[in-house]
């Protein structure tokens, strides 16, 4: 991870990288789940337009493939706030 942060650093892109491990999730326990975290939607679009770019970025890319299996690729949304809003039992409500 240091290397990838340092990467981002020399690409002045602030996004921020997140790993994630899957303790409980049957047969996917032990996966990594690994994001990128962005200020809002204009930032990532603009950066990533720097790092698609970036030939030193690509190589590294292509160096995980020996040992990487991507299994989805995403884009999510935080509402962690709104919760709030909707209601201290809105979290824990099946619909």
């Amino acid at each position: 991870m240091r290397f990838t942060d340092r990467q981002r650093r020399r690409l002045g892109t602030s996004g921020r990288l997140r790993v994630w491990p899957a303790t409980l999730a049957d047969p996917n326990t032990g996966n990594i789940a690994v994001g990128v975290k962005y200020k809002d939607l204009s930032t990532y679009a603009s950066e990533q337009g720097k790092i698609a770019g970036d030939k030193e970025w690509q190589k590294l890319l292509s160096g995980l493939e020996a040992i990487r299996t991507v299994e989805s690729r995403s884009l999510y949304g935080e509402i962690t706030p709104w919760l709030g809003a909707l209601g201290r039992d809105a979290r824990f409500r099946s619909r």
